[in-house]
């Protein structure tokens, strides 16, 4: 019978990275400098403002002015004070306790991870429309998405609101996209051409 047998290469790759630090994304040089995705953060990136430059940190790219502030609209419309959310809800009750506010949100941000309505179920939506809409370029049909969707997940991530049948959101954050001129774009035409066809296929 043929093993794979892996070296124990523990000592050796320690060695190999001992005093180094390799990353794409920067470093701080205490007393020089501080180095942001290539620019160096003082001298180059100070027009930034905080979104800005949180979305260049993920992603190494610059957004356009209208999707910066489509970014910061999205968080306050999403921002909603309401103890009995889920994860606002730890929140609330560690600083009850009179927890630290660190503790209080690391602990909403955990329970954040949940599947059903927290990062989880995003990755999934996520990951549905960008496969879905490189497909329909490529000349698939929504149906097979779907269809391919349900069969690995039973659902489609982000449609059948637990709570409501409506969203309350969804008219300011399309009013301002119009605005912007960013409410025609590929996976926007998509979410509602998802949701009337879930709709005329008699699903929630």
């Amino acid at each position: 019978m043929n093993q794979r047998v892996t070296p124990n290469r523990g000592p050796a790759l320690l060695d190999s990275v001992a005093g180094k630090l390799t990353t794409a994304v920067g470093a701080a040089f205490p007393g020089e400098r501080a180095v942001f995705r290539g620019h160096d953060i003082h001298q180059e990136l100070g027009d930034m403002d905080w979104m800005e430059l949180y979305v260049f940190g993920i992603t190494g790219r610059r957004f356009a002015t209208e999707e910066i502030r489509m970014m910061h609209a999205l968080w306050v419309f999403t921002s909603y004070p309401d103890s009995r959310i889920w994860n606002n809800r730890v929140a609330a009750l560690a600083g009850t306790a009179g927890s630290t506010s660190n503790l209080s949100a690391s602990a909403a941000q955990a329970v954040s991870e949940a599947y059903i309505y927290g990062r989880q179920n995003e990755f999934q939506a996520v990951g549905f429309f960008s496969r879905t809409v490189k497909a329909l370029a490529d000349g698939g049909s929504l149906q097979q998405c779907v269809d391919e969707e349900i069969k690995l997940h039973r659902r489609v991530a982000g449609y059948g609101r637990p709570l409501a049948n409506a969203d309350e959101r969804l008219a300011p954050t399309m009013a301002l996209a119009a605005e912007l001129g960013l409410a025609d774009r590929p996976h926007v035409r998509l979410a509602f051409a998802l949701e009337q066809h879930l709709l005329d296929s008699g699903k929630n």
